[in-house]
């Protein structure tokens, strides 16, 4: 298959920050690849072999990274239980936000916000 440009790649890369960083879209519990690949102007099949040769990670990965960052600022700041965090930072499930900040921080979010 046809490698993309780099024109093209940094583009797609430039708008993709800009919808993780400024418009938090990694908010939206049911964010799919489908949805940014529309927002960004191209396919899911382009922008899923976007996110794997050029940040070497799956989507899912990506995203989460984002929602972990985001709840581990919530752990720091807030009062919020685990189960509110996980939702303010996007996560559908308890367990799904447990398991990306454990991968993440090698600790619970409970430990993490002990340890603050």
């Amino acid at each position: 298959s046809a490698r993309s440009s780099p024109k093209a790649t940094s583009r797609t890369s430039a708008t993709v920050r800009q919808l993780f960083e400024e418009e938090k879209i990694y908010l939206n519990p049911k964010l799919k690849l489908s949805d940014v690949a529309r927002m960004v102007g191209t396919n899911r099949t382009y922008l899923s072999r976007f996110f794997n040769e050029e940040n070497g990670q799956t989507f899912y990965n990506f995203v989460n990274n984002y929602r972990v960052e985001h709840a581990t600022q919530l752990l720091r700041t807030s009062s919020y239980t685990v189960l509110e965090v996980a939702e303010k930072s996007g996560f559908n499930s308890v367990s799904t936000f447990r398991r990306a900040f454990v991968a993440a921080h090698k600790c619970s979010p409970n430990e993490y916000r002990a340890q603050m």
